[in-house]
C-alpha cells in the first residue's frame, strides 16, 4: 500500500442490521452513533465514504488512515539514539541559533 492510500476493512452485510440516528448540524455535519463506529471499528481519523445507491440507501466505506505507531522501527537508525534530554537541548541549540541568525 503506497502512502496516501486507504484500505477498506469492513462492510456491515444487511443481515447485520443495526438502527441508529444522528442529527446534521448548520454546519452539515454528522456524528457517527456510538454503535456504529464500534461495529465498523472506526478511530479517530479515519475516513469515512459515503455512496448513495440509484433506490436512495447510503452505503458507508470506512477507509483506515494508516497511524504513524505502525511505522516505528520501520526505517534502521544510522546514529544510536542520545537521549530525550541529549534531544531536547539539541533542539533548544538550533532553535536559539536559528533566532539568532533572524535578528
Amino acid at each position: 500500500m503506497k502512502c496516501g492510500e486507504y484500505r477498506k476493512v469492513r462492510v456491515i452485510s444487511t443481515m447485520e442490521s443495526v438502527n441508529a440516528q444522528a442529527k446534521i448540524t448548520g454546519k452539515g455535519q454528522v456524528q457517527l452513533p456510538a454503535v456504529i463506529r464500534k461495529r465498523l471499528g472506526a478511530e479517530v481519523g479515519d475516513f469515512l465514504v459515503f455512496k448513495s445507491t440509484e433506490n436512495g440507501h447510503v452505503l458507508l466505506e470506512l477507509r483506515k488512515q494508516k497511524r504513524l505507531t505502525k511505522l516505528a522501527g520501520a526505517l534502521k537508525a544510522t546514529q544510536p539514539f542520545p537521549g530525550v534530554e541529549a534531544e531536547e537541548e539539541e533542539t533548544r541549540r538550533l532553535w536559539t541559533e536559528a533566532r539568532q541568525h533572524k535578528a
